[in-house]
């Protein structure tokens, strides 16, 4: 309950949850990379700008005095082969479109959005 009134009462969390022409919750996708099949379900996607944007919840948080920027730097990198995966995904069914991916835990107010990795080619 915390981190869906956390979400709902932020700005950010709001912004990931409005309602857009083009999005989506718990999308499924499958499809081969670097020769093995792969099967995502994205827990939000939508597009904005022209940029289709990715967004993985964690209901993690960091644990009492540690400091959220390194726990936000240590989850990025620990998710980082999911967000990768899930734009490659995207990036296949878009081509050419800017594909995006972000981290959003609604307990802490945490976001990390992932560096863009290019596209495969």
């Amino acid at each position: 309950m915390r981190a869906l009134r956390n979400a709902l009462g932020g700005e950010r969390g709001r912004w990931v949850l409005e309602t857009r022409p083009v999005a989506g919750c718990e999308v499924e996708l499958s499809g081969c990379l670097a020769g093995r099949v792969v099967h995502a379900i994205i827990d939000r996607t939508f597009v904005e700008g022209g940029i289709r944007w990715i967004v993985d919840y964690k209901t993690s948080e960091p644990r009492a005095g540690d400091d959220l920027a390194d726990f936000l730097a240590a989850e990025s990198e620990r998710y980082r082969p999911q967000l990768e995966t899930y734009a490659e995904l995207c990036r296949r069914l878009e081509p050419g479109r800017e594909v995006r991916s972000a981290l959003y835990f609604p307990l802490c107010d945490g976001w990390v959005e992932l560096d863009p990795v290019p596209a495969a080619g």
